[in-house]
Protein backbone atom coordinates (compact mmCIF):
# COMPACT_ATOMS: atom_id res chain seq x y z
CA UNK A 1 0.00 0.00 0.00
CA UNK A 2 1.33 3.43 -0.96
CA UNK A 3 2.31 5.66 1.95
CA UNK A 4 1.68 9.31 1.21
CA UNK A 5 4.03 12.12 2.18
CA UNK A 6 2.63 14.43 4.83
CA UNK A 7 3.92 18.00 4.66
CA UNK A 8 4.77 20.57 7.32
CA UNK A 9 5.56 24.03 5.93
CA UNK A 10 7.85 26.20 8.00
CA UNK A 11 7.23 29.90 8.51
CA UNK A 12 9.45 30.91 5.56
CA UNK A 13 6.98 29.34 3.11
CA UNK A 14 3.95 31.33 1.97
CA UNK A 15 1.11 30.85 4.44
CA UNK A 16 -1.33 29.71 1.76
CA UNK A 17 0.76 26.77 0.53
CA UNK A 18 -0.37 24.26 3.17
CA UNK A 19 -4.00 25.23 2.60
CA UNK A 20 -3.62 24.96 -1.19
CA UNK A 21 -2.06 21.51 -0.84
CA UNK A 22 -4.93 20.40 1.43
CA UNK A 23 -7.43 21.65 -1.14
CA UNK A 24 -5.72 19.33 -3.62
CA UNK A 25 -6.04 16.35 -1.28
CA UNK A 26 -2.62 16.32 0.39
CA UNK A 27 -1.97 16.17 4.14
CA UNK A 28 -0.34 19.53 4.84
CA UNK A 29 -0.09 21.80 7.86
CA UNK A 30 1.79 25.04 8.41
CA UNK A 31 3.84 26.49 11.21
CA UNK A 32 1.24 29.17 12.04
CA UNK A 33 -1.51 26.51 12.20
CA UNK A 34 0.47 24.56 14.78
CA UNK A 35 1.36 27.60 16.89
CA UNK A 36 5.08 27.16 16.23
CA UNK A 37 5.93 30.63 14.90
CA UNK A 38 9.28 31.97 16.06
CA UNK A 39 10.74 28.58 16.94
CA UNK A 40 14.25 27.59 15.82
CA UNK A 41 14.92 25.60 12.66
CA UNK A 42 16.06 22.70 14.82
CA UNK A 43 12.73 22.79 16.67
CA UNK A 44 10.78 22.95 13.40
CA UNK A 45 12.53 19.88 12.03
CA UNK A 46 12.08 18.02 15.32
CA UNK A 47 8.39 18.89 15.26
CA UNK A 48 8.06 17.56 11.71
CA UNK A 49 9.93 14.38 12.65
CA UNK A 50 7.74 13.80 15.70
CA UNK A 51 4.68 13.90 13.44
CA UNK A 52 6.23 11.88 10.59
CA UNK A 53 6.04 14.83 8.21
CA UNK A 54 8.43 16.13 5.58
CA UNK A 55 9.27 19.79 6.03
CA UNK A 56 9.04 22.30 3.17
CA UNK A 57 11.11 25.48 3.48
CA UNK A 58 12.79 28.33 1.62
CA UNK A 59 15.60 28.22 4.20
CA UNK A 60 17.97 26.18 2.06
CA UNK A 61 21.24 26.83 3.88
CA UNK A 62 20.11 25.95 7.40
CA UNK A 63 18.02 22.92 6.46
CA UNK A 64 20.75 21.43 4.27
CA UNK A 65 23.01 21.66 7.33
CA UNK A 66 20.34 20.07 9.54
CA UNK A 67 19.88 17.25 7.02
CA UNK A 68 23.64 16.63 7.00
CA UNK A 69 23.71 16.50 10.81
CA UNK A 70 20.82 14.04 10.93
CA UNK A 71 22.60 11.78 8.44
CA UNK A 72 25.95 12.14 10.24
CA UNK A 73 24.41 11.06 13.55
CA UNK A 74 22.19 8.34 12.04
CA UNK A 75 18.99 10.18 12.97
CA UNK A 76 15.92 9.70 10.84
CA UNK A 77 13.71 12.40 9.40
CA UNK A 78 10.71 12.15 7.07
CA UNK A 79 12.19 14.34 4.37
CA UNK A 80 13.38 17.88 3.87
CA UNK A 81 12.24 19.80 0.79
CA UNK A 82 14.10 23.05 0.17
CA UNK A 83 13.67 25.74 -2.42
CA UNK A 84 14.81 29.17 -3.35
CA UNK A 85 11.96 31.68 -3.10
CA UNK A 86 9.64 31.08 -6.05
CA UNK A 87 6.19 32.45 -6.91
CA UNK A 88 3.50 30.76 -4.82
CA UNK A 89 1.87 29.03 -7.80
CA UNK A 90 5.18 27.52 -8.85
CA UNK A 91 5.83 26.25 -5.31
CA UNK A 92 2.43 24.55 -5.24
CA UNK A 93 2.86 22.98 -8.70
CA UNK A 94 6.33 21.64 -7.95
CA UNK A 95 5.24 20.37 -4.53
CA UNK A 96 2.29 18.53 -6.09
CA UNK A 97 4.62 16.92 -8.65
CA UNK A 98 6.93 15.68 -5.88
CA UNK A 99 4.01 14.47 -3.74
CA UNK A 100 2.57 12.53 -6.69
CA UNK A 101 5.85 10.82 -7.55
CA UNK A 102 7.37 9.85 -4.20
CA UNK A 103 6.00 7.86 -1.28
CA UNK A 104 6.64 8.67 2.37
CA UNK A 105 8.99 5.70 2.55
CA UNK A 106 10.96 6.99 -0.44
CA UNK A 107 11.13 10.49 1.06
CA UNK A 108 12.50 9.28 4.40
CA UNK A 109 15.94 10.78 5.10
CA UNK A 110 16.03 12.52 1.71
CA UNK A 111 16.87 16.10 0.93
CA UNK A 112 15.01 17.28 -2.16
CA UNK A 113 15.26 20.54 -4.06
CA UNK A 114 11.80 21.65 -5.12
CA UNK A 115 13.04 23.00 -8.45
CA UNK A 116 14.01 19.44 -9.45
CA UNK A 117 10.30 18.54 -9.52
CA UNK A 118 8.94 20.26 -12.60
CA UNK A 119 5.88 19.24 -14.55
CA UNK A 120 7.78 18.85 -17.81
Amino acid sequence: MKSYIRIYTDEDIYGCVARALRERGYAAISTPETGNLGQSDKFQLSYAVSRKRAILTFNVRDFVQLHNRYIQYNRDHWGIIVSKRLPVGVVIKHACTLLNRLTADEMKNRLEYLTDWTLW
